[in-house]
């Protein structure tokens, strides 16, 4: 009787090293975050300039950045084949959101064929973001499909924070940064940005022409062309 008692308090004993076990599970669990509903970053393109998902192409190799200090605001880029049949290839989309990525605007990167400042190249592929305060650098490589040569193109997306504007403007031009040549193709590019120390921070002015005509800024506040931002960064 002793043995079954013993058996049956052991048995009890298991039992609730299990459930607290099963317990401490589900708490960590619950811990690690507030999932919510799926979410498009495919979201509405409010200029047609930017050309429109219309036609609910193919996205793929995503890369994303996360705003300093904001961790609401959110870039990402990737290869959109939404203007396929007007390019002829893939090209680099890009979305962003300021409300943590709950509603999302989309669009197709400058430098395409049929942008106002296009760059040699008939596709774009492989995009990498870093995010800077006031700034994003984008980067991509580009080509053609016939050829082994290709380049590595650069792109500066500005914060800008009016409320006809999209939470990041690009500039007008892509900047090559590198060519490759006949047996040495670009590819897979990746970007690591690192700041100073505060202490050993200077300022840079710069002085971007942006795609949108409309905007202007100047470091001082005064008049300033329209098209153009200079900040000092």
């Amino acid at each position: 009787m002793e043995r079954v008692r013993n058996s049956m308090l052991g048995r009890a004993f298991s039992l609730a090293l299990i459930m607290l076990a099963s317990l401490a599970l589900v708490q960590n669990a619950s811990a690690q975050g507030d999932p919510k509903a799926n979410v498009n970053l495919i979201g509405m393109t409010p200029d047609p300039a930017d050309i429109p998902d219309s036609k609910y192409r193919q996205q793929n190799e995503p890369a994303c950045a996360i705003r300093p200090g904001d961790s609401a605001c959110i870039i990402c880029a990737y290869n959109d084949y939404r203007a396929v049949d007007e390019l002829g290839d893939a090209w680099e989309g890009v979305s962003q959101s300021c409300d943590a990525g709950n509603t999302w605007r989309s669009r197709l990167a400058p430098g395409h064929a049929l942008h106002p400042a296009p760059i040699a190249a008939e596709f774009a592929a492989d995009p990498r973001l870093a995010a800077l305060p006031g700034m994003t650098i984008f980067n991509f490589i580009a080509g053609y499909r016939d050829s082994n040569v290709g380049v590595l193109a650069i792109q500066h997306w500005l914060e800008v924070n009016k409320e006809d504007a999209d939470h990041y403007e690009p500039g007008l031009r892509t900047f090559i940064a590198d060519e490759g040549s006949e047996g040495r193709f670009l590819d897979k590019p990746d970007m690591l940005a690192v700041l100073d120390p505060p202490a050993r921070q200077g300022k840079i002015e710069i002085t971007t022409e942006m795609e949108n005509p409309n905007l202007c800024e100047t470091v001082d506040g005064g008049e300033c062309t329209p098209g153009y931002i200079t900040r000092k960064y």
